[in-house]
């Protein structure tokens, strides 16, 4: 049968956007390890939960391991190509921090990264990269809460992630892991949660991300939606298979001065964007592989 990729971008415009109170307008959520959905509205299904105001970004996990470190990786307001096909310049980087002998091959340009556990009492801390390295911790103890040592909430400002002006992004992107402690950590309770798991790799690459197009009160972006995962890699060749997510937001191949391939072994539905940089996306496999 005659290979073919038929791609049909679909405009934002015409995007469905859940918004399910990721914005908070009422009370804010507390810091007590107290995990409840009139706090956050949406989870993962796994532990994660997420919401936002003008001043803060609010995560907690539930279910956790107290002596395993949750990792957060966040793009603020993000380059148009997330993957830096443009300069990165101040943007940040595409390599993560090392944890634990591990250093993450980014999905996006990271900007600022987050970790906290509770064994042996709250710890968190904040990391920020303005493309010259990752910057020193900033501890923010205080701003963290427990409870039964599983359950931890955490919130950090806009400010302290390097947003620009200190005030809400208009956008970001995001992941999140769970790692343990040994040499090298092995990673585990993921978002999105087709990204890599195990404990194989010193660099691994995560392929997925987190899309928030719109943090607006009022029309904000679900920051767990499936229909807004996105895809990039620059670094390597990955087999895009039926294991992987059926509809992405954006895909991004190759970036400034790298290159990627992706195989597409399958069909998916992409409503975003697809940008291809220093790379392929290909067809591969007895059959027709359909992007719409």
């Amino acid at each position: 049968m005659k290979q073919h990729l038929l791609i049909t971008l679909i405009t934002l415009c015409s995007i469905s956007i859940k918004t399910n109170a990721q914005y908070v307008t009422g009370a804010a959520p507390v810091q007590d390890g107290n995990i409840s959905s009139a706090e956050y509205y949406n989870s993962t299904g796994n532990g994660w939960f997420m919401c936002w105001d003008n001043t803060y970004l609010y995560i907690a996990r539930s279910g956790a391991n107290p002596s395993e470190p949750c990792i957060v990786y966040l793009d603020i307001n993000p380059n148009s190509v997330n993957n830096g096909g443009v300069a990165i310049g101040t943007n940040g980087s595409l390599t993560g921090k090392n944890d634990y002998s591990v250093t993450p091959n980014l999905p996006f340009v990271g900007k600022a990264r987050l970790y906290f556990l509770t064994n042996g009492g709250n710890y968190a801390e904040v990391t920020t990269n303005s493309g010259s390295g990752w910057s020193s911790p900033t501890t923010i103890i205080t701003q963290m809460g427990s409870s039964s040592g599983s359950n931890f909430e955490l919130k950090v400002t806009w400010a302290q992630l390097g947003a620009a002006g200190g005030t809400l992004p208009s956008s970001f992107n995001w992941l999140g892991t769970e790692t343990s402690t040994a040499s090298p950590g092995y990673i585990y309770g993921v978002v999105p949660s087709s990204n890599y798991t195990g404990a194989s790799s010193n660099t691994p690459t995560y392929y997925f991300y987190q899309s928030v197009v719109n943090t607006a009160n009022g029309s904000a972006t679900n920051p767990f939606d499936a229909n807004f995962t996105s895809h990039t890699n620059y670094n390597t060749t990955f087999n895009y298979t039926g294991s992987q997510p059926s509809s992405l937001y954006d895909i991004n191949i190759g970036a400034s001065g790298k290159s990627g391939t992706t195989s597409l072994q399958t069909d998916i539905s992409v409503k975003g964007s697809v940008a291809l940089y220093n790379g392929g996306l290909n067809v591969s496999g007895g059959v027709g592989k359909t992007m719409h």
